[in-house]
């Protein structure tokens, strides 16, 4: 084990002895037991970690709680219309109503299947925009020239 790989494998020993398995656990013994350096830096993480465990919890008083509460409650004017929870909760009934009313249209629900719009000429695609109205155009050749800017190619006959 190199001083790297130890490295890694100490942090989590020191956090949580039973972090590591048997053979890691193991060959870091060993690296430690033959590297000084690496067998200091893990005296000193133990340490820390447990200064750190002592230290006792930090609680805010109740007044600067209630001082933080009332600058939140301030700041919200302009960041309450931002808000997006709102927005999306107040609009859910009127994006049902439109995908309700888009299901119930004769015109939306029974897309046409054949035809060509108005002004149509060639038979191939001439422009990448044109593609995108053709009805019997596969949809590997909408992506290819969604991709590539092209029309697709077209296989000679």
């Amino acid at each position: 084990m190199t001083c790297e790989q130890a490295a890694s494998s100490l942090l989590r020993a020191v956090d949580d002895a039973g972090a590591l398995d048997g053979a890691a656990r193991a060959a870091l013994r060993a690296h430690l037991a033959a590297c000084d350096r690496c067998q200091q830096e893990f005296e000193d993480q133990r340490a820390i970690a447990a200064l750190l465990r002592a230290r006792p919890p930090d609680v805010p008083s109740a007044e600067f709680c209630a001082a933080l509460a009332a600058r939140l409650g301030a700041a919200g004017g302009w960041l309450a219309i931002a808000d997006w929870r709102r927005w999306t909760l107040r609009l859910s009934p009127i994006a049902a109503l439109l995908v309700i009313g888009a299901l119930l249209s004769p015109g939306l629900s029974n897309p046409p299947t054949t035809g060509r719009p108005a002004g149509w000429g060639a038979s191939e695609p001439t422009s990448p925009a044109s593609v995108l109205w053709q009805f019997d155009m596969a949809p590997d050749s909408v992506v290819e020239t969604l991709l590539t800017g092209r029309p697709p190619m077209v296989p000679s006959r």
